[in-house]
């Protein structure tokens, strides 16, 4: 049985974030299922792959599915808080701090899936939402991979 992104990251509809109106819960909670199943997808390229990691690679493919499915951006973070791949960058950019530290946090402490609340992107200036996992190497969560995507209403 599938299970939807709500269900994953351990809320049930009572325990969900407020969102304002009825519209806006439904867009927000259907585009959180769609983010979770993206990067439950770009968790297993074999570009992350133990022994053959690819990260030039990794990123083109992240900057392929972020622009198809209108994301704002694809990230793979480290514990420390660097962002090694975004997408919003070339791949040969230096690392840039993720602007939602609590978030990176909370998937490295728990090792789950975590939501971060609307906020206006930095570098964009769009509001967005987010979703975080884990990718576990070694018994260990080694990165935390997070989607961005645009809130519209």
């Amino acid at each position: 049985m599938r299970q939807r992104t709500g269900e994953l990251l351990g809320f049930t509809p009572r325990q969900r974030p407020p969102v304002k109106s009825q519209f806006a819960n439904i867009t927000l909670y259907r585009g959180l299922d769609l983010a979770g199943q993206l990067l439950n997808a770009l968790a297993t390229s074999p570009y992350l792959a133990a022994g053959s990691e690819d990260l030039a690679a990794f990123h083109r493919q992240a900057s392929a599915v972020a622009q198809q499915m209108g994301a704002v951006t694809v990230s793979l973070v480290t514990q420390a808080g660097l962002q090694i791949v975004n997408t919003l960058f070339p791949f040969d950019s230096p690392p840039r701090p993720r602007s939602r530290p609590e978030t990176v946090k909370a998937v490295f402490e728990t090792g789950r899936p975590a939501v971060a609340n609307l906020w206006r992107g930095p570098v964009t200036g769009i509001y967005q939402y987010g979703v975080d996992i884990p990718i576990w190497r070694d018994g260990r969560v080694l990165y935390d991979l997070a989607i961005s995507m645009p809130f519209t209403r």
